[in-house]
C-alpha cells in the first residue's frame, strides 16, 4: 500500500519513514523519535521545510502546519504551503490592503465581465 493510497486511513498508522512524491518533487517524511503521533518533518533535498501533523476527526484527516495557523485537508496542499517563501505572509497582506482601498474608492467603477462581454 502506498502512502497516497493510505490518505483514507488513519494516517497514525503510517511509516516513519517514507518518501512521497509532490508535484513531481520527492518528500521525505520523518517522524521525530521522541512522539509517536502522526507528526513529520519534511525534507526536499535534504533541506528541512517543515512540520505537518494530522487530526483526524474520523474522516480524512485535518493536516496543520506547525508555525502557522493554517490546516489543509489535502496534505499536498499543506507541504505546498512549506514551499512557499518567507517573504509571502507579508506579500500578501499588501495585497489584501490594496485589494481593500481599491474597493472602498467609491470613484472606482467595478466591472462585471460576464455581464458585459455580450
Amino acid at each position: 500500500m502506498t502512502v497516497r493510497d493510505a490518505e483514507v486511513e488513519d494516517p497514525a498508522t503510517w511509516d516513519d519513514l517514507f518518501v512521497r512524491d509532490v508535484d513531481e518533487q520527492p518528500v521525505q517524511f520523518v517522524r521525530p523519535a521522541d512522539t509517536d503521533r502522526p507528526t513529520w518533518s519534511l525534507y526536499e533535498a535534504a533541506v528541512y521545510r517543515g512540520t505537518v501533523t494530522a487530526e483526524s476527526d474520523g474522516g480524512r484527516p485535518l493536516w496543520r502546519v506547525q508555525g502557522s495557523r493554517e490546516a489543509h485537508r489535502d496534505l499536498d496542499d499543506a507541504i505546498r504551503s512549506l514551499r512557499r517563501p518567507s517573504s509571502w505572509t507579508r506579500e500578501r497582506e499588501q495585497v489584501a490592503a490594496w485589494a481593500r482601498r481599491l474597493l472602498a474608492d467609491e470613484n472606482n467603477d467595478l466591472l462585471d465581465g460576464d455581464r458585459d462581454a455580450g
